[in-house]
Formats: C-alpha cells, structure tokens, sequence
C-alpha cells in the first residue's frame, strides 16, 4: 500500500495499529514525469496480514471520504494546465461573434432584476474591446492555468465561474439601477483567490 503523501501512510498506519496489524512505515524515491525524482512513502506488513490490512484501508477510506479539491503533481505546487490555453481562445472566439450576442448577454442590471438571471453568467464571456480581451486573457490565462492545475479542469473552471457571477451579483448591491457590465475580470480574481487560498491553508 504506497502513496506520495506521508501523512495519508501515516493515516493507514495508525488504522492497522488500531485493527492490532503490525506495521512499518518506509519510503523509496522513484523517477518523476520531470528530470527529477518524487518520495513514495508505504506500509509494509507481513504476508499473512495482507488482506486484512487492505480491508481495514478500505474500510476507513470509505468511512471517511472527503472532497480532494487539490491536486498532488510530483512537479510541486507549481503546476500549470494546459486547459487556460483552451479557455483563452474560448474568449477570443466568442469576442468575435459577441455582436449578436451583446444585448442579451450582457449583464443589465434592469433585466437581471426582472429574471434575466443568467446575464450574470453570460456577461463573464464578454469584452468590450480589444484591449479590454487581451488584459484579462493574458492575466487570466496564468490565474486559470495556474488553478486548473492546482485543483483540476472543471473544479476551478466552476469555482471561477461561480465566483464570477457572484461578482456580477454583488454590483447589483453597490451600483446604480442602470449599470452594465461585462468583463471576466471577476472569473479572473476569483483564479486569484482560489490560489490565495490554497497557498495561505497550504
């Protein structure tokens, strides 16, 4: 039973303790995707407690399932994917057609108020120029690959999203009744915040 993180064998080892399953724990270094090597820590226990040890891991992993929202790359915490690219021309491509899709997508902060809910989703697709596509694509193809590669493609992809609408929202609150937005710069804070956060729980 291996794993790269110390503290989960730690874990594993303290339930065979517990279920009275003699165990060491130890570790070997084994050849990373990169040019340099990653530590693998396991259990060993003796033959005839094999299957016994695994049920045991078995048991406890499912009494006590969570949420793994980063992701461990033997790279470190530095880990970039390559799905930022693909969310960047995602951008670029719809600033191309968003003529005929500005007025009922941008975010209007009258039709939001009388159900036009989803504005505040579409409007984190837009930009009003150019310059306004190339500084969030740029800035937020580094937050977005950085996030994605932390916590996975689709959890950061709807982390930042949400948080992007929440943003949307929020103006509803601080600005006038007839404010229009568009923008992903809250898609792209949020990015920002999901790796603040991520670094400050490690």
């Amino acid at each position: 039973m291996a794993s790269k993180s110390e503290r989960l064998v730690m874990e594993w080892g303290l339930v065979l303790v517990s279920q009275g399953i003699e165990t060491v724990i130890d570790h070997t270094e084994s050849l990373g995707s990169g040019s340099g090597t990653r530590r693998v820590w396991c259990l060993k226990v003796a033959t005839v407690n094999v299957e016994g040890a695994r049920e045991a891991i078995r048991l406890y992993r499912r009494e006590n399932r969570r949420f793994n929202w980063a992701h461990e790359g033997s790279a470190g915490w530095v880990l970039f994917h390559k799905g930022a690219m693909r969310w960047s021309l995602t951008m670029g491509c719809i600033f191309l057609s968003q003529t005929v899709l500005l007025e009922p997508c941008i975010f209007d902060s009258r039709s939001v108020r009388t159900g036009d809910w989803w504005r505040a989703l579409t409007a984190t697709w837009l930009h009003a120029d150019i310059a306004h596509l190339a500084a969030n694509t740029l800035a937020g193809g580094v937050m977005m690959g950085l996030a994605m590669g932390r916590f996975g493609l689709g959890t950061a992809l709807l982390l930042t999203l949400i948080g992007g609408m929440c943003g949307n929202l929020f103006a509803l609150l601080v600005r006038g009744v007839d404010y229009r937005g568009l923008g992903a710069s809250g898609v792209v804070m949020a990015a920002l915040g999901l790796l603040a956060g991520q670094a400050v729980t490690g």
